[in-house]
């Protein structure tokens, strides 16, 4: 009677475990994000295509991705559903980490913004000793480090507005 009860046990969990993954990677919610992937040498560009529906934010973790580098991250708003100024992107990794850095936080409602990562050095940039960012104009930004990143990540957008969309790509280095 014990071991019924143990193997009944047993197989509630397996089927627990084969079904809560799918119900926690969940596409996308509240709008819709399309992925496109485009590779050129060492360098891969994912392109995030997003539009929110009701509450202004959508989320999508269908994106799994080899070992790489984040060196780039460029969000430009559409030309006619413009989100809402100073609107925020995360993308966290599996640790629940943002690999942005918090690069995508208010970003512009009528402008391409990118960020741009580990270019500490490069490129006559130069890093003060009392800021970890070094501005090179009102549209670009650099952050002294680059970011490793392997598995699956999850883009959120929040505060764009009801019916608003844009546009984010994240050039990574191919690591070997």
């Amino acid at each position: 009677m014990k071991l019924k009860r143990y193997v009944y046990a047993v197989i509630v969990a397996v089927l627990i475990a084969l079904v809560f993954p799918f119900a926690v990677s969940a596409a996308t919610t509240d709008g819709t994000v399309t992925i496109t992937n485009e590779k050129s040498g060492i360098y891969q560009v994912v392109t995030y295509t997003w539009a929110c529906a009701t509450t202004g934010s959508v989320t999508d973790n269908t994106l799994v991705l080899p070992a790489m580098e984040l060196v780039r991250m460029t969000t430009n708003p559409d030309d006619t559903l413009a989100p809402t100024d100073d609107y925020d992107v995360d993308v966290l990794d599996v640790d629940g980490f943002d690999i942005l850095l918090g690069g995508g936080v208010d970003r512009d409602t009528a402008n391409t913004e990118c960020v741009f990562y580990g270019m500490a050095g490069e490129s006559g940039t130069v890093f003060s000793t009392t800021t970890l960012t070094q501005t090179v104009d009102t549209l670009s930004v650099y952050l002294p480090w680059r970011v490793a990143i392997k598995g699956r990540l999850t883009l959120t957008i929040t505060t764009a507005g009801v019916s608003e969309a844009g546009v984010l790509r994240l050039y990574f280095k191919v690591r070997e």
